[in-house]
């Protein structure tokens, strides 16, 4: 019995720190923000640009989700994330951990243009 605990515990660690070197950064964001989202960008701190829209042709409307993955040989963690409205005025968050953080909820104050994020 004690050889099938220390199995268990060896695997367990084992699918534990293999996720983690994986660089898990997949997470749901979630709109909260009052508005229309028509573009949403999820960028790598570190890169000179934001890359393809997420959304494509569709979007993301107030109190709306959206799962986002990433290629599971990612190993990158900090992303930076921006979004633009429907009138074309944007957003930007910076420095998420994605290996960290599995949800975030988007919040944008137009009148004092305040942006803020609750993760989870």
């Amino acid at each position: 019995m004690a050889i099938r605990k220390f199995l268990f515990l060896c695997l367990s660690a084992l699918s534990i720190s293999t996720a983690a070197i994986a660089g898990d950064a997949d997470f749901t964001i979630v709109n909260s923000t009052g508005y229309v989202i028509d573009e949403l960008y999820v960028s790598p701190n570190n890169s000179q640009s934001w890359g393809n829209d997420i959304l494509g042709d569709g979007i993301l409307a107030n109190r709306q989700w959206r799962n986002i993955t990433f290629n599971k040989r990612n190993t990158q963690c900090i992303y930076d994330v921006r979004i633009v409205f429907d009138d074309q005025s944007d957003a930007i968050w910076e420095d998420f951990d994605l290996c960290t953080i599995h949800k975030i909820t988007l919040k944008y104050n137009r009148s004092n243009g305040q942006t803020t994020a609750i993760f989870e």
